[in-house]
């Protein structure tokens, strides 16, 4: 009973993909291990894997990728979509590997994970999972990690035996990703469909691409001609961000920056019967969107513009009783909550300096009001 959970489909469009919604017990448990063992886990799976604790695991495969991308010696890089693998991989396998990988977690995994799991879904029906890892599991994403790691090492080690082989590689969770010459890239892509099928990673031809430099893309026809994978010159998204050219990271960008554009005006409506509500769907959701878009895609700040023109007209004002805010007021509401609520007339006599140190603002502004009373 306490490793049975409910079943919530989420539609991918297309497809389906199983998430479950646990026993709080056991996320309490599970959550207790991941603190107490996550910097093991991040170590056993070093850098190649990306998903296990790693802070800002998944900027930092963005930028990987990007950096092979731009090596002069790199002709293209190739970019894998696997078919449900959290739902896939096999569980005998990683039960075993988990043993040798990362043995501080190996009797929890196995406590978990050993035996069916009983999933349930609304209307009565019952599912028994007895492969994959359970998604909603607190301890899912570092027991895929650990589960797909030796497949990863597999695969580079025998494709460091080609000659001149300058292979590259790097993986967020089921998202793995190489970066090297044509010939050696179709090495490792073959290498990784022979062995991956023995670890439950099935990759799929057809949602997988070939972002290739626009001087091989005509080569790359060829060296790829008997499969199924996309080629493209232009670019590609990747983790929620953009690799290629330039022009299709404009592209890219503008087009996530039309979406968020019509969210933050949504906001704004929102903000004139709830500020509150707005508040924290601002700085709880919608600026996480923004920041990752910012910190994953560089030399995009000219874009932004219209954006920020928006938040300080339109959101700012929307939440403050209609007034609108010179650039100083704007700082200090940009504080967190237990910095910058305490009282905005006197952050006028606070220079440049001070606000470097946002705990030295806070301390100015209490005692300020302490003298007040």
């Amino acid at each position: 009973s306490l490793l049975a959970c409910r079943v919530i489909p989420f539609n991918k469009n297309p497809g389906l993909r199983p998430f479950v919604v646990g026993e709080i017990l056991r996320r309490i448990i599970g959550k207790a291990v991941i603190s107490v063992n996550g910097d093991s886990i991040t170590k056993r799976v070093g850098s190649l894997q990306v998903c296990a604790g790693q802070e800002a695991g998944c900027e930092a495969a963005v930028h990987a990728m990007r950096d092979i991308f731009n090596e002069q010696d790199t002709q293209a890089i190739l970019l894998v979509d696997a078919a449900n693998a959290f739902n896939s991989v096999n569980r005998k396998l990683f039960l075993k590997n988990i043993k040798i990988v990362c043995p501080e977690i190996s009797t929890f995994v196995s406590n978990c994970y050993s035996l069916p799991s009983r999933l349930f879904v609304i209307g009565g029906v019952e599912i028994i999972s007895s492969e994959g890892t359970t998604q909603g599991d607190p301890i899912a994403m570092a027991v895929y990690a650990t589960a797909i790691i030796p497949l990863i090492l597999m695969v580079l080690e025998i494709t460091d035996k080609l000659p001149n082989s300058i292979t590259k590689c790097e993986a967020y969770a089921d998202d793995i990703s190489a970066g090297g010459t044509l010939v050696n890239l179709l090495e490792w892509w073959n290498t990784i469909c022979k062995l991956g099928p023995f670890f439950g990673y099935y990759p799929e031809e057809s949602k997988s691409w070939l972002v290739v430099k626009p001087e091989f893309e005509e080569i790359a026809n060829i060296i790829f001609e008997n499969s199924k994978i996309k080629i493209t010159s232009e670019g590609k998204k990747h983790l929620g961000a953009a690799v290629g050219s330039e022009s299709f990271k404009k592209e890219y960008v503008s087009k996530k920056l039309e979406k968020l554009i019509s969210e933050i005006r949504i906001l704004v409506q929102i903000a004139r019967v709830e500020p509150q509500a707005a508040y924290s769907a601002f700085v709880a959701g919608f600026r996480h969107k923004l920041t990752y878009l910012m910190r994953t895609i560089p030399n995009i700040s000219s874009l932004l513009t219209k954006l920020d023109d928006i938040v300080q007209q339109e959101f700012i004002p929307a939440i403050t009783g209609g007034n609108l805010i010179n650039d100083k007021e704007r700082k200090l509401l940009s504080l967190p909550v237990k910095y910058g609520g305490l009282a905005l007339p006197i952050f006028a006599e606070i220079s440049d300096t001070e606000y470097s140190n946002s705990k030295l603002i806070s301390q100015h502004l209490c005692d300020n009001i302490k003298r007040q009373h």
